[in-house]
């Protein structure tokens, strides 16, 4: 079956995808990047654009099924569902988020936050440069949606004379850190309080189609979601909110002529490392004794390999590279005094990545780890 010639008319293909928008398995795949494609989708599906067809004596278990709960599937959840579909999530984990991971509870008194993913968004571009190359930021989306849920929002760096002042984190009312996925999860919420179900790790290992057998069929099939597990879930229409080597390997393991657009030995997207190092004081000294609220620091001399061969890094010194006003803080002890974690690392220099991976669990679904010195093998 083809595409809905709608939905075709809007959009052209692209390059290979991060996100997928499959009205029908089998049809065209309508690619874009982020948020903004997964609304585009979330709007077609809300307006009709994409719409569900009768599936003759086939039973339907949602209009839309969304594969992934980070944000963009998470977003395109709720619209769908206020658009009246009923909507199922899959995600492989258990928990949403995705590259959005809030720890929340940390610290002595257990209430501090620590984000060992995506923590930040500007409402306005963000720029600067950094030698021959650039870092640009511009969420506008993003920041529209944190407003629409009137989540309050501070300046992630409260210096205004210093680049990153743009960024913004998402903060309780009386200022504390909230963690950055609170506004996925408000939209969870939003999205239950119209019937769209969430299941955890409940990965979705493959697509199938599904023939139209009614008279109601317009040329759009359904598609049958194949769990890990071995269960089969029927929707209307998918969407692939997952990254995009994960969604190559799953249209791969698909079958059919889908498959063949990227066979893994042409195609096949390689990842790499970043590292986020946050160290919990008692005594947040570089507020208390030092004054510092913002900037940034670093070891001059990164540690190296010792053996480049083995990769297996020195021991010192520690490779250190953060900012003074990234980690979560409290002054509420006697005199005013603070508490709380500061940011020792964040990068991908190899050397740094190798220095610190020993501490890290390397078949463990969870990436992030608290190193602490009653274990042993953390000593």
């Amino acid at each position: 079956p083809g595409p809905s010639k709608k939905a075709a008319a809007i959009f052209p293909r692209f390059p290979p995808p991060s996100t997928a928008c499959v009205p029908g398995f089998g049809s065209s795949i309508f690619r874009g990047a982020g948020m903004a494609f997964v609304a585009a989708c979330a709007a077609l599906v809300g307006a009709g654009w994409l719409v569900p067809v009768a599936l003759g004596k086939i039973a339907v278990d949602c209009d839309l099924g969304v594969v992934g709960g980070a944000a963009g599937g998470i977003y395109a959840a709720w619209r769908a569902a206020e658009a009246g579909r009923s909507v199922c999530v899959f995600e492989r984990n258990s928990r949403i988020g995705g590259r959005i991971h809030s720890l929340r509870g940390q610290g002595p008194k257990g209430d501090l936050v620590v984000e060992a993913g995506g923590y930040r968004f500007a409402p306005k571009p963000v720029h600067k440069g950094f030698g021959p190359g650039a870092w640009h930021v511009d969420t506008p989306l993003t920041a529209k949606i944190i407003r629409e849920l009137d989540l309050p929002s501070a300046p992630y760096n409260p210096n205004a004379s210093q680049w990153d002042n743009g960024l913004r984190k998402i903060v309780t009312p009386d200022g504390q850190d909230a963690g950055y996925l609170t506004f996925i999860e408000r939209m969870l919420e939003r999205a239950a309080a119209k019937g769209a179900r969430l299941r955890l790790s409940a990965p979705v290992v493959a697509l199938r189609g599904m023939p139209c057998t009614g008279d109601a069929c317009d040329h759009l099939g359904g598609v049958a979601l194949k769990l890990a597990s071995g269960e089969e879930v029927i929707v209307r229409t998918v969407l692939l909110n997952i990254p995009q080597r994960p969604v190559i390997e799953l249209l791969r393991s698909s079958g059919g002529e889908i498959a063949k657009v990227f066979p893994r030995a042409l195609y096949n997207p390689v990842s790499y490392a970043i590292l986020k190092v946050y160290i919990h004081y008692d005594d947040a000294w570089w507020r208390n004794d030092l004054g510092l609220v913002s900037g940034t620091f670093a070891t001059e001399e990164p540690a190296a390999p010792s053996d480049p061969d083995a990769w297996v890094p020195v021991e010192g010194p520690a490779p250190l590279s953060g900012q003074y006003h990234d980690g979560d803080v409290r002054c509420d002890l006697p005199g005013g005094r603070c508490r709380g974690y500061l940011q020792a690392f964040y990068g991908d220099d190899d050397a740094p990545v190798a220095y610190y991976a020993p501490f890290a669990n390397a078949v463990a679904d969870e990436p992030a780890v608290e190193v602490r010195p009653d274990v042993e093998h953390h000593r």
